[in-house]
């Protein structure tokens, strides 16, 4: 039968919504990660943080009561006084770096798809009602599956967060591509 996926935008939702944690579980249990439960109850650990973060948003994506998808972010704040505490150390470290004028638009901070619904187009969809059709900018581990997928959409690579790092910054300056 095929999918009928539905989406919704949550503007500074207090929690995440009902299935992420098992969602998360599910998208990043796949090298390069490990130890991907204690991870992602960490990652849920900040969600009141993430809540104050000006222009923070979800988008989940459903196929029927089930979450299939979900793309959290909010609007770009690594050049403004707005830091949140929790990422104070990470903009230092890009807010010295040539390019951190680019980092405008909408912070991508997580992006999670099920593995049982990838290549249906659930991620760029999420990743379009989150960024729009404007800048947007993101980390992405080199070694991750998403890193291929956001370069082939377009996503440049502006370097490392810091020397030897595996992590590079991405933006997307325009519209995404229509490729695969």
């Amino acid at each position: 039968m095929p999918q009928t996926i539905s989406y919704a935008v949550h503007a500074a939702p207090p929690e995440p919504p009902p299935g992420f944690f098992e969602l998360l579980c599910r998208a990043f249990d796949e090298p390069p990660y490990a130890d991907v439960a204690a991870k992602m109850a960490r990652r849920l650990e900040s969600w009141p943080a993430f809540a104050e973060v000006p222009g923070f948003r979800v988008v989940t994506a459903h196929d029927a009561d089930q979450l299939v998808g979900a793309c959290f972010g909010w609007d770009s704040v690594v050049n403004t006084a707005h830091t949140p505490a929790l990422f104070a150390g990470l903009y230092e470290r890009l807010r010295a770096k040539p390019w951190a004028g680019r980092l405008v638009g909408v912070e991508v901070v997580e992006l999670a798809v099920d593995p049982g619904t990838r290549g249906g187009g659930v991620g760029a969809a999420l990743v379009g009602l989150l960024v729009g059709e404007g800048p947007g900018w993101l980390l992405a581990d080199r070694s991750a599956p998403a890193y291929d997928w956001y370069r082939r959409r377009g996503w440049e690579v502006l370097g490392p967060v810091a020397e030897g790092d595996a992590y590079d910054v991405l933006v997307r300056p325009r519209s995404p591509s229509p490729n695969p």
